[in-house]
């Protein structure tokens, strides 16, 4: 869904983080999304898949980070988070966010290298909508990221 390959980026207001993309007369919608994983090669991997489906990607380092930034304000249209991270894991991260009401639709996927049924089971329980295994594809992370929107429209 990238409309040009040198877009001008406007900012633009709404419950969700959006930017606009001018390119040849037409608006396109982008979505933001919220990265947060310790592992900057991980990072930049996630970036180029969002950015290819269209998303604008921020980035954090580890959950403390991450959650500063969207109590500070920070809209996401959707947050992939790591589970094991330095200060905050990604578990505690989607229990502090599902804690806070304006945060109850916020699709997230937790993103990790573990695979137990065990682990898939907290991290759903945790208020994560999608679970994701590492090392993934651009074509899953679009399947996941369409499943955890449609489940959190649902709710």
């Amino acid at each position: 869904m990238n409309p040009n390959p040198d877009p001008v980026l406007l900012p633009s207001g709404g419950g969700v983080q959006e930017a606009t993309w001018k390119a040849a007369d037409k608006a396109v919608i982008v979505q933001r999304a919220l990265i947060v994983d310790d592992s900057r090669a991980y990072r930049l991997v996630m970036k180029n898949y969002l950015s290819e489906l269209g998303y604008d990607p921020v980035e954090s380092q580890d959950g403390h980070d991450a959650l500063e930034k969207m109590r500070g304000g920070l809209k996401v249209a959707v947050a992939l988070i790591d589970w094991e991270m330095p200060r905050m894991t990604g578990v505690e991260l989607i229990r502090a966010l599902r804690a806070d009401s304006q945060w109850d639709h916020l699709p997230i996927l937790m993103v990790t290298t573990r695979s137990s049924a065990d682990c898939v089971i907290e991290a759903i329980a945790s208020g994560a909508n999608e679970f994701i295994m590492k090392p993934f594809t651009k074509e899953v992370l679009a399947a996941k990221l369409e499943l955890a929107q449609y489940i959190c429209e649902g709710d």
